[in-house]
Formats: structure tokens, C-alpha cells, sequence
């Protein structure tokens, strides 16, 4: 089952910073350098993963280690299961995926790991892993656009018809707020009801300028997958094992702690987003 994007009722708008770095263990007699990485986005077309992919590039290619970008153009677990099999195939030291189910890529991945692969989850969970980053946010709905800006723009308006005195919405990715932002900004609610969330500079200018947005924010996509790049390299090269306490270094970004998280599972975080407003937002075109 495809895993589904959501835009978020909450109660008043919370944004709070984190990215996702999760592993499995599995001993690995592969060389220590010059090792291979799969790289598997939601899809090949995300601008913010495509960012995301060169920024574990970097991190790679200052390790010596070779990067590989698979999957597909659509958000569904189906469409990343050639490059899972693909890195089998080429005995990649580790993967790093965002997940477009949590579980059903988990059976192809697990296949990895019993060969020595280690997996490292970014922006998007699945199931086996160890590390991830979890967000707090008090809501009264979710509800779900599945990364569609037509399901998206339903969405919002399913949910002020739900709500119709709502404070805010925040939204879990660029496609929802921009789709939200999109109705909003022709609506009644207009400066009445506050939209934040992550989005891209180039699609929320417009509604920044126009009083539909006063801010939202995006973490560093090239540093998510840099951080992603040096923490796959880590657990590859048995610097860690995964395991609450532990440290890394990831090149610029500096050392990073691996702690419990509230679902008590390990996880990694990048650090707070950047926030964009009308002060900042025309300096950015990605």
C-alpha cells in the first residue's frame, strides 16, 4: 500500500526540525574503502530529494565512496523495488531510502541487510530501521494528499468544511502547502487561518508576498542527505552499531549523538530548519 503524504490540522502552527537517519546491523566483509551507496528518493522527480541526493554526494565522494540514485517517477513502494534489488544485486555497502511505505519495502530490504547491506532512512520512515527522528505536534485531524496537488487541494477543503472556525494548517510536505496555499489564497480564510509547513522558496514566494503565508521552513535538503551519507558510511564501516550514545562525525555539519526517541527507538537529528518570510524568500530559487 502506497504510504500516504498528509496536510495536518493543528491547533496552532508548530514546526519542529529534525531529519530522519535510521539503520539496520549486519556484519559486512566488503573493503572499507571505496565502497558503493544507493541512494532510493520517494521518486527521481522531488526537487527537494534531488537536492537531498547531491548532498550525499558530497559526503561520499569526500569518503572516497561511489553514490548510486535510483527509483521511480511515482510515490509507491512498487516503483523503489528495482533499486532495492538493484543494490542487492551490486552488493551495496548500505542503502539510504526514503520510504513510500513504511512496511512493504521492508521484505526487499531486510533481503539487503541478511547480505550485509546497511539501510539509513531519511525524510521518509520504514519500518526496518533504528534510527529516525520524530516530530511533536498537537492536531484535531489529519488529513491526506497523498503528494497529489488535486487530492491536496481537496484536502483543504474537506477540512475548513470540517473546521470552519480553524486556526491553522500545517502541512508535512511541499506539494500540500503549496496546493493549500494555492486555495487559501483565493478563499474566505485568507489571513484568517495560518498555513505553515515545508515548502520550496520557488513555489511559496507568491503567497508569501500576498498575505497568504507569513512563514515556513524546509530543512537543508543537501545537508539531510549529507548527514545521511556520513551515518550510512559509519554504520558500513563499524565506526557505530546503531545503538543509543553513540557518536559520529559527519565532515562539516560536525559530531553527531544518537538518542532514544519517544517511540524508544534510536534516532539521529539534523538540526532546525530554515525558516523563510517575506524578509528572505525572493533570495532563494530552488
Amino acid at each position: 500500500m502506497q504510504k500516504r503524504r498528509w496536510a495536518v490540522v493543528v491547533v496552532a502552527a508548530v514546526l519542529v526540525a529534525g531529519v530522519a537517519v535510521t539503520a539496520a546491523l549486519a556484519a559486512s566483509s566488503r573493503p572499507t574503502t571505496g565502497k558503493t551507496y544507493y541512494f532510493i528518493p520517494k521518486d527521481t522527480l522531488n526537487p527537494y530529494e534531488v537536492i537531498a541526493d547531491r548532498g550525499g554526494k558530497i559526503a561520499l565522494t569526500a569518503l572516497g565512496d561511489k553514490q548510486v540514485v535510483s527509483s521511480g517517477t511515482e510515490d509507491t513502494a512498487a516503483a523503489q523495488q528495482p533499486a532495492i534489488q538493484a543494490a542487492i544485486q551490486a552488493h551495496a555497502a548500505g542503502i539510504v531510502i526514503a520510504g513510500n511505505d513504511p512496511q512493504a519495502v521492508c521484505p526487499a530490504l531486510q533481503q539487503a541487510q541478511a547480505q550485509g547491506t546497511k539501510v539509513v532512512a531519511f525524510d521518509s520512515d520504514v519500518n526496518c530501521r533504528q534510527l529516525f527522528i520524530y516530530k511533536n505536534m498537537k492536531l484535531v485531524k489529519i488529513y491526506y494528499g497523498n503528494d497529489n496537488p488535486a487530492q491536496s487541494r481537496q484536502a483543504t477543503v474537506s477540512m475548513l468544511q470540517a473546521y470552519p472556525h480553524l486556526k491553522g494548517i500545517e502541512s508535512s510536505t511541499t506539494v500540500g502547502i503549496s496546493s493549500a496555499a494555492q486555495y487559501l489564497s483565493t478563499s474566505k480564510y485568507k489571513k484568517k487561518v495560518v498555513l505553515t509547513g515545508l515548502g520550496l522558496p520557488s513555489q511559496m514566494k507568491k503567497y508569501v508576498h500576498n498575505g497568504t503565508v507569513t512563514a515556513f521552513a524546509l530543512w537543508n535538503p543537501e545537508d539531510l542527505g549529507y548527514l545521511a551519507g556520513y551515518a550510512v558510511s559509519a554504520l558500513a564501516e563499524g565506526k557505530i552499531t546503531g545503538k543509543v550514545g553513540e557518536t559520529f562525525k559527519a565532515g562539516k555539519l560536525g559530531t553527531y549523538k544518537i538518542i532514544n526517541g519517544p517511540d524508544k527507538r534510536p534516532q539521529v537529528i539534523l538540526g532546525p530548519p530554515f525558516v523563510f518570510d517575506i524578509k528572505n524568500v525572493d533570495k532563494f530559487n530552488f
